[in-house]
């Protein structure tokens, strides 16, 4: 690996502490009723951050395609725990209907690991995975319409944007360094529509 592909996947590790920063704040600075909804939707952000990190340092430096892949499993499925703590949030209850499809995106996602014919797998895998973790955070942000359309606008831009970027590597390497930073900013719309609900 060159030196300037180490160089974006530490970018990428970097930039994905971000998302974290902007939950961490609203954790420090909420004294109010929507504290407890804060905590939970700030939690799913942050549990997801060490997997994505190791991931694109592994990137940099590991050498072993199965680690990489087990650990791309792992990033993939906390984004879909993080989705689901942060709709959970919002009303404090558990919806059927995202539990259920997270739970089978994670069981999808895990498939590929179990049918170790496919440990490196194929772009259309990566494709569908993609695809799925983009329906989850739309499905999760139906209740930020209902809060804050304004806010909810924002962060469907910059979705679209970063899973634009990301998906069709429109920056090369440094596509992920971008998407990462650029979800600073539906992390601050979602912990703002729930800090002000």
């Amino acid at each position: 690996m060159s030196n300037i592909d180490k160089f974006s996947e530490i970018l990428a590790a970097i930039s994905i502490i971000l998302p974290s920063v902007v939950a961490v704040r609203f954790m420090i600075q909420s004294h109010n009723e929507s504290t407890k909804n804060l905590y939970v939707a700030s939690v799913g952000c942050i549990i997801h951050c060490p997997f994505s990190f190791s991931l694109h340092l592994y990137r940099g430096y590991g050498k072993k395609k199965n680690i990489r892949q087990i650990l791309h499993y792992f990033d993939v499925s906390f984004i879909h725990i993080h989705v689901l703590l942060t709709s959970y949030s919002w009303k404090m209850r558990i919806k059927y209907i995202d539990l259920l499809y997270h739970l089978f995106c994670i069981v999808h996602i895990w498939s590929y690991y179990i049918n170790k014919s496919t440990i490196d797998i194929c772009n259309y895998s990566k494709k569908k995975i993609n695809i799925f973790t983009a329906c989850g955070v739309l499905l999760s942000s139906r209740h930020m319409f209902l809060v804050d359309k304004k806010m909810h606008f924002i962060s469907l831009l910059s979705w679209v944007l970063l899973y634009e970027i990301y998906s069709k590597k429109l920056l090369g390497k440094y596509s992920s360094f971008v998407m990462h930073t650029l979800l600073s900013i539906p992390q601050f719309c979602v912990l703002s529509a729930i800090q002000n609900k």
